[in-house]
């Protein structure tokens, strides 16, 4: 038996994704022209994307419909469950800039001076974040999936991640320029590459928003529906024919 895993993919376009949010097939996607769309976020999100007065610049998803949500005029928008984590959101010293949740209650928050306090994260992601703090770099994105795995990339334009993501995602994660996980789903991914291609697989709601565009701008689009095809030697001579 043969066995194909398809994926969504596209080279570049005139209206790429700037940043992608994902949890349980729920999920944001922001656009470079100051467009977004959404699928199944929570209810107060939704309003407040709608009602912002400049544009979105970063959103994060997270278990118990937790969120956060930052405009490109400072205004943060947030939601989270932890009673210590609100204090820290409301109370800190220096403004939040990112939070990324975990699968596990726990979760990354960046500070506008780009510093982090974090809590319940893997025990190797922690390790890597302490040795590097010892080089000065600072946290560009991170992606937290399923099983405990993550990815993290840094200002001076270099990634890791842990080894336990799934080999077919891990074999493109070398050429990677924004990577997106979703805490609640293991078979959810999005990958945009150094070449400006890029590759996905969440649901069909996920693709009809990201291929979304102007009739005349579609000639550079290649899009394959996600899912497994099974196909035994007959059937696919059938279809070769």
């Amino acid at each position: 038996m043969i066995e194909f895993r398809i994926f969504s993919c596209r080279m570049a376009q005139s209206r790429i994704p700037s940043h992608i949010a994902l949890y349980d097939s729920s999920y944001v996607i922001l656009f470079d022209n100051g467009s977004w769309s959404s699928e199944g976020v929570p209810r107060s999100l939704f309003k407040k994307m709608h009602q912002a007065t400049s544009n979105i610049e970063f959103v994060s998803l997270g278990p118990y419909k937790q969120c956060f949500l930052r405009l490109d005029n400072g205004e943060i928008f947030y939601y989270v469950k932890d009673r210590d984590t609100r204090d820290e959101l409301k109370n800190s010293n220096d403004k939040p800039y990112k939070l990324w949740f975990s699968d596990d209650d726990g979760y990354i928050l960046q500070y506008a001076d780009l510093s982090l306090s974090w809590n319940n994260i893997p025990r190797d992601f922690h390790n890597k974040l302490n040795r590097r703090k010892k080089t000065l770099t600072r946290v560009e994105n991170i992606t937290f999936g399923c099983d405990n795995t993550w990815w993290v990339s840094f200002d001076d334009g270099t990634a890791c991640w842990s080894q336990n993501i799934p080999s077919y995602i891990n074999k493109h994660l070398k050429h990677t320029k924004y990577f997106v996980l979703d805490p609640y789903d293991r078979n959810n991914y999005y990958i945009f590459k150094e070449d400006g291609s890029s590759m996905w697989q969440v649901n069909d709601d996920f693709d009809d928003d990201i291929n979304e565009e102007e009739e005349d701008d579609n000639d550079d689009v290649v899009y394959i529906n996600p899912r497994r095809i099974r196909y035994t030697q007959t059937s696919i001579s059938r279809t070769l024919i």
